[in-house]
């Protein structure tokens, strides 16, 4: 039986922490692998005759491998999504946190007023001036206007 790329790249995964130390993790390992294998109506013997056909040369095809490769481009594209979640901004000085954290994308002019209202936003809600100045350098610096503060459509930037 032949096993899907979406399935050999979790065998590889899964065969790579055979190698672990930790008796635990090696026993979670064994009980993972045979799981997958069985949800891909295989087993250990299917994977081996599999592996013996890769030796003799008459394993995988140029199409089994693009299929794995484009199924671990996508599996990747996908954890590094999920690993950039969109910053959740919800008041001004959220707002102004945020733009502290980044301070090494900004002119050293900035620096100043963005520290002054990290304090400030903790005690009231900037003046229009001082909000439309934050806004600007937020969307400059890439933050999601849609993550904002609710009265971010009443200030210019």
């Amino acid at each position: 039986m032949t096993l899907s790329a979406q399935v050999l790249i979790k065998v590889g995964k899964l065969v790579r922490l055979l190698g672990s130390d930790q008796p635990g993790e090696l026993v979670a390992a064994v009980q993972a692998l045979r799981r997958t294998l069985e949800s891909a109506g295989s087993d250990l013997h299917n994977l081996a005759a599999s592996i013996e056909r890769g030796l003799d040369g008459h394993g995988y095809g140029s199409q089994d491998l693009e299929e794995a490769f484009l199924a671990g481009l996508e599996e990747g594209r996908k954890q590094g999504q999920a690993s950039r979640p969109a910053p959740q901004v919800r008041t001004w000085h959220a707002v102004a946190m945020w733009l502290s954290r980044r301070l090494d994308r900004l002119d050293s002019k900035h620096h100043d007023f963005i520290r002054h209202m990290v304090d400030l936003m903790e005690h009231r809600e900037p003046t229009m001036k001082q909000a439309g100045y934050l806004k600007g350098l937020f969307v400059r610096l890439g933050g999601d206007p849609h993550s904002a503060p609710e009265t971010w459509d009443d200030v210019a930037a």
